[in-house]
């Protein structure tokens, strides 16, 4: 089975560069792919496809360049992982607050483990990932996953995923922005996710030489209110705390706490969430 898919991914690939430019061109003109605006960069995308030995429409879904690294999805990485013959993975644990993932490699036609890749949310708020209406909120399951399978794939499979990177690791170095869910693989095939790469807007005159505004994140206030319920907090609670901490210094606290919270930037935020969260723990 595995040799007839090999088989018919090679089939897919352009054999010559006149034959990936024509695919390339076929696909920009399609329209179906919004990330990709130029013949070039659908080159790119399907000959970094071929080097990993995805197909090329899986690779124009799939395969983003994003800071200079080429990225793509965790179900593609784990895609990649089972597809190699030599590698495999085990899901060991699997809830909102870790996720566990034996790594196993072929030796003498026998699976062995050769490391257990592990994350946990408490790894997320050390690293900053966790911040208000983020997808580590929303989606705590997939997300774990997705850490999990790059951390495991880049120390035991590196050679099955030819040293790519998942979009939300790539986006993630500069701080907690853009992040994207993923997608995690169930009982049945993987589920293909697209990512799709920022394309800069054209600047307008009359912002031209400024910096635009940083757009700050929305605190989910759901969440906040269902957590305030817990640690018995009521709104004239939640200001003072912030009025009596340094990190909120300077911030106007009247009107409603949602005001109060839209004047907030983005580090101020996620101190103020970890913060609730660290209360409702002790709750």
């Amino acid at each position: 089975m595995a040799g007839k898919e090999l088989t018919i991914t090679e089939g897919a690939m352009p054999a010559t560069f006149e034959e990936l430019s024509g695919m390339a061109k076929a696909f920009v003109a399609s329209g179906m792919f919004k990330d990709v605006a130029a013949i070039s960069q659908a080159i790119v995308k399907v000959q970094a496809g071929k080097e990993l030995g995805i197909p090329p429409v899986y690779a124009m879904q799939n395969i983003n360049m994003i800071k200079g690294k080429l990225c793509t999805s965790a179900n593609t990485m784990a895609l990649l992982i089972k597809r190699s013959g030599h590698y495999n993975y085990r899901i060991t644990e699997h809830t909102d607050l870790v996720c566990k993932i034996m790594f196993k490699e072929l030796e003498d036609n026998k699976w062995v483990d050769v490391g257990e890749s592990q994350f946990t949310m408490e790894d997320a708020k050390r690293a900053k990932l966790i911040y208000p209406d983020s997808a580590w909120m929303k989606y705590p399951r997939a997300m774990l996953f997705s850490r999990a399978i790059s951390q495991g794939a880049r120390l035991y499979t590196p050679d099955a995923i030819g040293g790519v990177y998942t979009s939300e690791e790539i986006k993630a170095i500069d701080g907690p922005a853009f992040d994207e869910p993923e997608v995690v693989p169930g009982k049945t095939d993987v589920v293909t996710v697209t990512e799709v790469t920022e394309i800069p807007s054209e600047s307008t005159p009359e912002l031209e030489g400024q910096k635009p505004p940083e757009e700050t994140p929305a605190i989910d206030m759901t969440w906040l209110r269902s957590s305030m319920g817990k640690i018995k907090w009521s709104e004239t609670t939640a200001t003072s705390f912030i009025k009596s901490k340094p990190e909120f210094k300077g911030i106007d606290t009247k009107g409603s706490l949602e005001q109060v919270l839209s004047r907030m930037n983005k580090e101020q935020l996620v101190s103020f969430t970890n913060m609730v969260q660290e209360l409702e723990g002790l709750a």
